[in-house]
């Protein structure tokens, strides 16, 4: 594993966990749910995260670009990770950290065993794992 990856809820910026310092998921559950299409990796971890929880799914999307937009509009909330947290820069989308959430994305790099890597792949592949080793997500503003 390269890194791990954390989940953020992001909300429009009126909505009452918009203030707080941080949630947990039973919180979220009891709000509408903007979330991604079945069969997408979040979909995948946030299916997980609810667990003993039920989500209240009121849309789901396939573009970071359409969640973005809903979540502005106030249709919902919703979780992503912190590598896609840049797409919700938007001024009225609150960012809030799970403070419950134990369960982070893991960000791998993968190479066949029976297959030798080209000197550019294998230069690549070296010097993402040297970078790797100082990455770290970016938090939440």
């Amino acid at each position: 594993m390269l890194f791990a990856d954390e989940f953020f809820l992001i909300c429009h910026r009126n909505h009452p966990l918009a203030q707080r310092q941080s949630v947990d998921v039973a919180e979220v559950a009891q709000h509408a749910f903007v979330g991604f299409s079945q069969g997408t990796s979040i979909r995948q971890y946030t299916d997980q995260l609810m667990a003993p929880h039920s989500f209240n799914y009121v849309l789901e999307v396939r573009q970071l670009i359409t969640m973005m937009g809903l979540v502005a509009a106030n249709y919902g909330v919703s979780i992503v990770t912190s590598l896609t947290l840049f797409q919700f820069q938007h001024k009225d989308i609150a960012i809030v950290p799970f403070r419950d959430l134990s369960l982070q994305g893991g960000i791998y790099l993968v190479t066949d065993k029976e297959r030798q890597l080209s000197q550019c792949a294998k230069e690549f592949y070296e010097f993402l794992l040297e970078k790797a080793e100082s990455f770290t997500p970016r938090s939440a503003p």
